[in-house]
């Protein structure tokens, strides 16, 4: 392995990410499982071996450290809580930074090391109580990174936005102004830049991923309501949402590839794509360019300012300041498909805005559906 990651850095890659490397260290004494196992139970018992340290250690002394600035991000979501500063500090040299899962796992699915909140669509407290969380915990050490999507998960917009037409610009748009203002390093997963939604398969052959169909056909064997249950909830939350084609333009297949793709194209691939986002001067793939502009521009505030919760138990709308070296700006998100109010305790009469989903923004703190905004105060 090492001989691989110095052929890819000799070739001039910026870092590597590590995939499940909770797993990569094994008890080789091979202990009984516990009384009461179940295959839910996995990582619980397999996950995040100490021995894993010591790996990543020897990866950091026999190839990263030879090679200056490597940035290294890990799959860490079988890790509990209690122990990620044990892989991120910078002093104990083993990775920079990882991702967890519990956003994901908070808005539908279940989790590894999930927190009191409730977990279920519209989530929106839930997903304030992840984010305060992990800040707290790097206030002083360490970093941090969030995502939405990725190959594991369905698609933002349609998960944790609404891709009904009427309402799938704003929320994406909103999601990601999200996503660009919080004090991590964030990822943005190809096609989401535009608003890709779920393809929604209505029947088993369609799927690639051999764990939605071995599920299934588990679970078809005993029940055949639950099996069809189970398709139900991989049209929301499968992992073959997220892989069909990307969509360029209006040509064959989306203009992915003049051959077979390994799963078929978005049938709205017509009206997203990047070619007609490209000319849209309104749409979301321009106003993610116009999020990363402001990320850059204002770096020290967006990526490194202290981030402070407000209304904390507003169900609908999260509100939170960012403020470093004498600028301070206020994020206004409406997760709902509703207009929503916010206490934020701030005047925004005469705040800037610096960029906002609507062309009229909000100026009181009644929100309209799905609407986002950044205001510098």
């Amino acid at each position: 392995m090492y001989a691989i990651m110095k052929f890819w850095l000799d070739k001039g890659v910026s870092g590597f990410r590590l995939d499940a490397f909770p797993f990569m260290a094994k008890d080789t004494s091979w202990p009984a499982k516990p009384a009461g196992f179940t295959n839910e139970q996995f990582v619980r018992y397999y996950g995040a071996d100490s021995k894993v340290h010591d790996y990543l250690k020897e990866m950091n002394d026999k190839v990263l450290n030879k090679y200056g600035d490597v940035y290294t991000v890990g799959e860490g979501g079988v890790i509990p809580f209690s122990k990620v500063m044990e892989f991120v500090d910078e002093d104990r040299k083993e990775i920079n930074t990882l991702y967890h899962d519990e956003i994901a796992n908070a808005w539908g699915r279940d989790s590894f090391d999930v927190g009191d909140y409730k977990v279920g669509r519209n989530n929106v407290l839930g997903i304030k109580q992840i984010v305060s969380k992990w800040n707290e915990r790097f206030l002083d050490k360490g970093w941090t990174s969030l995502f939405l999507t990725n190959h594991d998960q369905s698609r933002a917009v349609s998960k944790f936005g609404n891709d009904a037409p009427e309402y799938r610009d704003a929320s994406a748009k909103m999601l990601h102004t999200f996503l660009f203002t919080q004090r991590a390093t964030l990822y943005l997963y190809n096609g989401d830049e535009m608003g890709m939604t779920n393809i929604r398969f209505k029947n088993i052959e369609q799927y690639n991923d051999l764990q939605a169909r071995n599920q299934y056909n588990l679970i078809l064997k005993t029940n055949k309501e639950k099996a069809a249950a189970y398709l139900v909830y991989q049209q929301e939350l499968g992992r073959d949402n997220s892989r069909t084609p990307m969509q360029w333009d209006t040509t064959v297949n989306a203009g992915f590839t003049t051959g077979k793709p390994w799963l078929p194209v978005n049938e709205n691939y017509t009206s997203i794509n990047v070619k007609k986002e490209t000319a849209d001067a309104g749409s979301v793939l321009n106003y993610i360019r116009s999020l990363v502009k402001l990320r850059k521009e204002y770096k020290d505030v967006l990526v490194y300012g202290r981030y402070t919760l407000l209304d904390k138990d507003n169900p609908a709308v999260y509100a939170y300041t960012r403020e470093m070296n004498g600028k301070k700006f206020l994020v206004l998100l409406n997760f709902t498909a509703k207009g929503a109010s916010v206490k934020t305790g701030v005047d925004i009469s005469r705040a800037k805005v610096l960029i906002s989903n609507y062309a009229a923004t909000s100026a009181s703190e009644t929100l309209k559906p799905y609407e986002a905004a950044v205001f510098e105060l």
